[in-house]
C-alpha cells in the first residue's frame, strides 16, 4: 500500500533532523532506510539544491500534513473548510455593511447597496517553531521516533499558526461579549448571539473554536455537548476545534467563507551547531543561549508561511468568561 503524502512529510522531517542541516546526508540516510519512493524523490531533489525542493510533490506532502492538523489547528480547519484562496499581496475588500436587494418598477431606479470597503493587501506572515531534540532521537530512524517527532511538530505548529492567525483577524471591531448564562436555555441564547453576530446563513461555513477548558466544559453538558468530545467534535452540527492558542474561557465562531488567504508549503531545516534561546517567550537582546553542539542536541525549525484577512468585519465573534456547567456542580 502506498504511503500517504502526510506520512511522507513525517519521514522527510525525520531524515532532515537526522541529517542536521545537510540535505545530502538526509538523502543518503533515506536511501538506507525504507522511506516511501515519493519521500526519497523529494530528498534527492533537495540534496541537489541544498534546500527542500519547491515542486509539486513537496507541495502535496506539505498540504496533506497541514490537513492532518485540522483537529488541533483552527487555521488548518478554516483553510480546509471554504476559506477563499487568495495569493499573498493580493488586495482584499473588507465589507462594512450588508448587501440589500430591491424590486424596481419599469423605468424606476434600482436600489443600490452602499458598501464601506477598506482595500488591504494580504501580507505574508510566518508562523515559526523550533523543536530541540536529543541527538539520540534525531538519529533514531525507527517508526516510533518518527511518529513522536511528527506529533510534537504538529502540536507546536498548530499553536504558532493559530496564534498568528487570530492576531491578524481579531481586533477592536470583532464582536465580543462576556458570558453570563447559568443554564442550558442561556447557553443556547449565547450560541445564537454568536450565530447572529457572524451572520451565518446559506453558503456560510461556520467553525467553532474554543479554548481547551471551554471545549472540555461543553463536552460534559448533556444536550449541547452531545457530539462533543473533550478534544473537540461538533457543536450544533458544525466543527468545534480545541485550540491551545485561544485564551482560557473563550469560545469563538468563525465563518470560513468570510476569510481570504492561503497557506504556503512548510519550510523545514535543522542544525547541530545553532545556539538556541530555550524559552517559550524569547526576548530580543542578551539572553541565555544553549549550544546544540555542547548538549548533543538537534534543533529542528519549521516555518509555516501564510496570509489571511477578513472579507467582512464580523467574520469572527467571541464569548469570553465562559463557565458553562459550573452551576451544575454541587
Amino acid at each position: 500500500m502506498e504511503q500517504s503524502p502526510a506520512g511522507d512529510f513525517g519521514q522527510i522531517v525525520k531524515m532532515i533532523a537526522a541529517g542536521a542541516a545537510s540535505f545530502t546526508t538526509a538523502h543518503a540516510l533515506a536511501e538506507g532506510t525504507r522511506v516511501s519512493p515519493r519521500a526519497g524523490r523529494i530528498l534527492a531533489k533537495s540534496a541537489v539544491g541544498a534546500q527542500l525542493a519547491d515542486d509539486a510533490e513537496w507541495h502535496l506532502a506539505s498540504a496533506a500534513w497541514i490537513g492532518s492538523i485540522q483537529e488541533q489547528s483552527a487555521l488548518a480547519r478554516i483553510a480546509g473548510s471554504g476559506m477563499h484562496k487568495v495569493a499573498p499581496r493580493q488586495a482584499v475588500g473588507i465589507v462594512a455593511s450588508t448587501l440589500t436587494a430591491g424590486i424596481a418598477g419599469n423605468g424606476l431606479p434600482i436600489p443600490v447597496s452602499k458598501l464601506g470597503i477598506d482595500r488591504n493587501a494580504l501580507v505574508p506572515t510566518t508562523a515559526g517553531v523550533i523543536l530541540v531534540v536529543s541527538e539520540e532521537l534525531a538519529l533514531d530512524i525507527s517508526a516510533g521516533a518518527s511518529n513522536l517527532l511528527s506529533s510534537e511538530l504538529k502540536a507546536a505548529v498548530a499553536l504558532a499558526a493559530d496564534d498568528a492567525f487570530f492576531g491578524l483577524t481579531i481586533d477592536s471591531a470583532t464582536p465580543s461579549t462576556p458570558s453570563t448564562a447559568i443554564d442550558e436555555p442561556g447557553w443556547r441564547r449565547e450560541l445564537r448571539w454568536l450565530l447572529d453576530q457572524v451572520g451565518i446563513a446559506g453558503g456560510s461555513s461556520p467553525i467553532w473554536v474554543g479554548a481547551p477548558d471551554v471545549v472540555r466544559r461543553i463536552s460534559t453538558l448533556s444536550e449541547i455537548g452531545l457530539n462533543v468530545a473533550p478534544d473537540g467534535g461538533e457543536l450544533l452540527n458544525c466543527p468545534l476545534v480545541s485550540s491551545v492558542a485561544v485564551p482560557p474561557g473563550i469560545l469563538r465562531l468563525v465563518d470560513a467563507k468570510a476569510i481570504a488567504g492561503s497557506i504556503l508549503p512548510v519550510e523545514i531545516d535543522s542544525s547541530r551547531n545553532a545556539d538556541v534561546q530555550m524559552a517559550d517567550n524569547p526576548v530580543v537582546g542578551a539572553a541565555a543561549m544553549v549550544s546544540m553542539f555542547q548538549t548533543n542536541s538537534v534543533a529542528v525549525r519549521a516555518l509555516l508561511p501564510f496570509c489571511a484577512a477578513r472579507t467582512r468585519s464580523n467574520a469572527i465573534a467571541e464569548l469570553t468568561a465562559v463557565a458553562w456547567g459550573d452551576e451544575l456542580v454541587s
